[in-house]
């Protein structure tokens, strides 16, 4: 690989970072140091990807809102409290509780996974609002490969799924389902796991000639 090459490679790492994260990558010794830091990326499935439920929320919300206008027996009036001679009535439309419900479960999608990537690897906390909590982390040595999964929807949303493998199997290990950006985050794995293998290697290499020399003399 030529020194233009590893160029264009560091500007499109810098490029992905930017956009994927709002972060500049000021260190040459990794792309998750800003002025020499670790930086501990962290985020959360997006909004986008339940886009078309969200849009079901509102219209079903409108439809309910409409609907107790025009059903009165619909709204369950009550007396709650009160103040100072003043009492309180409350009014629950009890047709409003369908699009609570759908928005209660596209806020359980989005925050009960969270994954991290940081300088020791990549990490999933899966269940963060469930009574069990899986935490899955790969160190960067131990990915085998990171792909990414998009369908025309969501190359238009620019979202998408990242699946990080593991070469202790032969399975995916971390599957990031709904995030923004992915291709941005499979740079930044590959990038940070490729420089692990090259020192890797590097060391190797560095024993080995040390032995040779030892032996030599």
């Amino acid at each position: 690989m030529s020194n233009d090459d590893l160029t264009q490679d560091s500007v499109l790492i810098d490029k992905a970072v930017k956009h994927a994260f709002g972060l500049d990558t000021t260190s040459d010794d990794g792309i998750f140091s800003d002025n020499g830091l670790p930086v501990r990326y962290h985020f959360f499935p997006t909004w986008r990807s339940r886009l078309g439920r969200l849009i079901l929320f509102f219209v079903l919300s409108f439809l309910a809102i409409a609907l107790s206008n025009e059903f009165d027996e619909t709204v369950i009036r009550g007396e709650l409290f009160t103040i100072g001679g003043t009492m309180l009535y409350m009014s629950m439309p009890l047709l409003m509780l369908i699009p609570g419900c759908l928005l209660g479960k596209i806020l359980l999608y989005m925050y009960n996974c969270r994954y991290i990537i940081d300088e020791r690897g990549v990490e999933a906390q899966i269940g963060l609002v469930a009574l069990h909590l899986r935490q899955i982390r790969l160190k960067y040595e131990d990915i085998r490969g990171v792909e990414t999964g998009q369908s025309i929807v969501e190359r238009i949303l620019n979202i998408g799924t990242v699946e990080v493998g593991s070469a202790m199997t032969d399975g995916v290990e971390i599957r990031m389902k709904g995030v923004a950006n992915p291709r941005a985050i499979q740079i930044l794995i590959c990038n940070e796991r490729d420089k692990r293998m090259k020192n890797m290697v590097g060391n190797i290499g560095r024993k080995t000639t040390s032995v040779v020399i030892q032996t030599g003399d």
